[in-house]
């Protein structure tokens, strides 16, 4: 893992690959995978619907170097021609941002006919990094779910995207489905319009005490589905500006002083 790459990639890079990906998200990945890093967890990243790789390359950044990636989805199964373009795109902006394509797998396949053995094996190893992020029936959601929850290693963790998104009722439908019939994931966090998952409470524990220091704040506690979720929120615009470099040049200065008393009398 090169820091100054995915660093670079998280904080404004992935804007440049079409997709799917929040800054806040970007976060939640890091932090977690470095969590995974620091508790000696190892194992491949993988994505089921990689569409152009904005999410994917930031879980391929944040890997280890020694450490696979794989990217499951329809590419040429839907259309040849479009499949062959989007495949060779990803591996573009891979490239472009710094990836290693000798560590990378871009699998053609209906991810609903895949198995936790097949998974496992296109990866390497048992994923730490399960992203869902590929059809939006209920039924495929679902699915998608079961699989992750059986290729992960311990410790493993498993994100699905667009759980309260109201254009995609559906996603929640199989989540919710899945919790009742299935049950084998524990809930983690949910921001970013991503909810975590992970393979058991003490895992879970862990890994909402990193999110809570990391996000301050801007995290409260909540329950769902019978078990306790860290719910992290975008950060408001007063606290984006204090972190960018132009507003450290211009704290204590007289413009920054005017622009804080603005603030102030605003709220």
């Amino acid at each position: 893992m090169s820091a100054a790459r995915w660093e670079r990639y998280a904080r404004g890079g992935f804007r440049r690959v079409p997709g799917w990906l929040t800054p806040l998200a970007a976060l939640e990945f890091a932090h977690l995978m470095r969590a995974q890093q620091e508790s000696g967890i190892r194992g491949p990243v993988c994505e089921v619907g990689a569409h152009l790789g904005r999410t994917f390359i930031l879980l391929h950044l944040l890997a280890r170097d020694d450490e696979f990636s794989a990217a499951f989805d329809l590419f040429e199964l839907q259309d040849v021609r479009v499949g062959r373009t989007r495949k060779r795109r990803l591996g573009e902006y891979l490239a472009k941002h710094g990836g290693d394509a000798r560590r990378v797998s871009l699998i053609d396949c209906d991810s609903t006919t895949l198995t936790p053995q097949a998974v496992r094996a296109a990866c390497h190893g048992a994923p730490r990094m399960f992203s869902i992020d590929a059809g939006r029936s209920a039924d495929a959601l679902a699915s998608d779910l079961a699989l992750g929850a059986g290729s992960i290693c311990p410790g493993g963790i498993v994100s699905i995207t667009d759980y309260f998104q109201e254009g995609w009722p559906e996603v929640s439908e199989g989540a919710c489905r899945f919790m009742r019939e299935n049950g084998k994931l524990v809930p983690l966090a949910i921001g970013g319009n991503k909810f975590f998952f992970t393979d058991t409470a003490q895992h879970a524990e862990s890994y909402r005490d990193v999110l809570a220091a990391a996000f301050g704040n801007e995290a409260r506690s909540s329950r769902i589905f019978g078990a306790p979720v860290l719910l992290i929120r975008e950060p408001s615009l007063r606290t984006r500006l204090a972190r960018t470099r132009l507003w450290r040049a211009l704290r204590g200065t007289t413009i920054g002083n005017r622009i804080r008393n603005i603030g102030v009398r605003g709220r």
